[in-house]
């Protein structure tokens, strides 16, 4: 997902990112 620059690090960003695909993976395979 895009990235806020400055705001949180790369490590949260990469996490939530992360969270945030795998939740709509699961959604678009469920649907």
């Amino acid at each position: 997902m895009g990235r806020l620059s400055g705001e949180v690090p790369d490590g949260a960003a990469g996490a939530v990112g992360s969270v945030a695909g795998g939740f709509a993976h699961r959604q678009a395979g469920a649907v």
